[in-house]
């Protein structure tokens, strides 16, 4: 599965909740507002020194995307995406900046404390309005590559090259490689929304996947399945389908294996775009003591798939995720018919 993430910030409004790291000291700003959205409602804000960042699995191949909205050129070159490894004190490993004569730069760690810029674009006006950038990151100490993506646009790229960091060939060493977002400079930031996160591995969602969208749909009604207790006595689906999750105040619950509640969704309207996934965002916790796994579940016309078995933690609501890249009953990609007529919830492993 080469989809790894995705994130449009309607469904939430604590950044910890969803991303690993969330920096914002001496004036910094990483919070989500509801003063700028490409899609839906929100995004977020991210102001110097301000930062979130994601942890994966290591990987020799990071494609990743987001809309971002600039309000003012900055007075320095100002940091914006970040790949850092995992395994080397969380040094960065990869930057891209973008200057006060706008243009943008990616540069790479060639050492403890030296950094080489690879390429310098043209002049690329990202002020006000949206606009969709997009990284490809290939690590190798011989056959490296990296492409970065304007608009669809390509402003620049290269092969054949030495993309290591000075310790590994992949990003993230020691099995974590961490991704993130943020702005250095004070006076200016931007506002994120929209994106994606991929890896190079599997047969689909493997490259660029060009200028996208988060689209968000809640649980509307109950669905096939409604084995799970509701704390009330009224209908499963209006138990969980605040936003955002209002944790114990209304919720369902269960322990027993094999136990699954499904859902209707919100209908999504693509406007014929293409659906490169379903993320399925589960908030959830255990109460007890000893081991509990979660799992996502998906039915889709004849065929009902589960998703991989996750253990909970206790103590406090955390989302775990189930991607879909294709549907699951007809191993293609999704429409938006199928979408909206597939039902998606729990099961106890």
């Amino acid at each position: 599965m080469a989809l790894l993430f995705v994130d449009g910030f309607e469904h939430y409004e604590t950044l910890l909740d969803k991303w690993d790291l969330v920096v914002s000291v001496s004036g910094g700003v990483a919070l989500i507002r509801d003063t700028y959205s490409r899609t839906g409602f929100k995004s977020v804000e991210l102001q110097g020194p301000g930062r979130i960042t994601k942890v994966f699995n290591s990987a020799s191949t990071v494609i990743l995307g987001a809309a971002i909205r600039i309000l003012k050129a900055p007075s320095d070159n100002n940091q914006f995406i970040w790949l850092f490894d995992g395994a080397v004190e969380f040094e960065q490993v990869v930057r891209v900046t973008y200057s006060p004569s706008k243009r943008l730069q990616i540069e790479r760690r060639t050492g403890s404390s030296s950094w080489e810029a690879l390429n310098t674009s043209s002049v690329v006006n990202l002020i006000d309005g949206w606009h969709f950038i997009e990284l490809k990151w290939v690590s190798h100490v011989s056959a490296g590559a990296y492409e970065v993506r304007v608009n669809g646009v390509n402003v620049m790229s290269a092969s054949g090259i030495d993309t290591s960091n000075g310790w590994t060939s992949e990003v993230g060493v020691g099995g974590a490689g961490f991704i993130g977002f943020g702005s250095l400079t004070v006076d200016n930031g931007y506002f994120l929304d929209d994106v994606y996160i991929c890896d190079g591995t599997g047969a689909t969602n493997n490259n660029f996947l060009g200028d996208s969208q988060v689209l968000t749909g809640y649980p509307d009604e109950d669905g096939t399945y409604l084995q799970w207790t509701a704390l009330g006595t009224g209908e499963h689906q209006s138990e969980i389908d605040e936003n955002p999750p209002d944790d114990d105040i209304t919720y369902i619950f269960d322990s027993v294996s094999g136990r699954i509640d499904t859902f209707d969704f919100d209908p999504v309207d693509t406007n014929g775009g293409v659906i490169r996934g379903v993320q399925l965002n589960i908030s959830a916790t255990k109460t007890d003591a000893g081991a509990q796994n979660i799992q996502g579940y998906n039915i889709s016309g004849v065929t009902e798939d589960a998703g991989t078995s996750k253990p909970l933690g206790s103590g406090e609501y955390t989302y775990y995720r189930e991607i879909w890249p294709e549907d699951p009953n007809t191993s293609a990609t999704w429409v938006e018919a199928n979408l909206n007529n597939a039902e998606f919830g729990v099961k106890i492993p």
